[in-house]
């Protein structure tokens, strides 16, 4: 029985701590990278979808320019749908922008804003 309990079974602390160590060393860069591009991609969207909804908001609320319109375009070979619609009730004047993301079928980014509508 004094045989059994001699032998040198199993790893010490320090053998463990380094092998996490060397474990986590390896795969905390390789984390961060996988993150970088898919965050960087998705950011990437809705930076472009801001620009595009706050292009269309600018043109609607100061040009005047109270039309319904939907139209496709293409950005850094990604494709947008934007939508603006108008709700009017008397002289206020309710613009709502959506874009939409055509690789992915869903809305980025939606701005409503109310303004009132200057007779020329």
């Amino acid at each position: 029985m004094k045989k059994n309990l001699e032998k040198d079974e199993g790893y010490t602390l320090i053998e463990v701590l380094t092998a996490f160590s060397l474990f986590f060393l390896l795969i905390f860069p390789l984390h961060q990278l996988i993150s970088f591009f898919y965050c960087d991609s998705h950011n990437l969207d809705i930076l472009n979808a801001i620009n595009l909804a706050e292009s269309e908001m600018e043109l609607a609320v100061l040009k005047n320019n109270f039309s319904e319109i939907s139209y496709t375009t293409e950005i850094n070979r990604k494709k947008y749908k934007i939508l603006r619609q108008i709700k009017t009730d008397r002289n206020l004047v309710l613009v709502e922008v959506k874009i939409y993301s055509l690789r992915k079928n869903r809305v980025i980014i939606h701005f409503i804003t109310c303004c009132s509508r200057k007779d020329d």
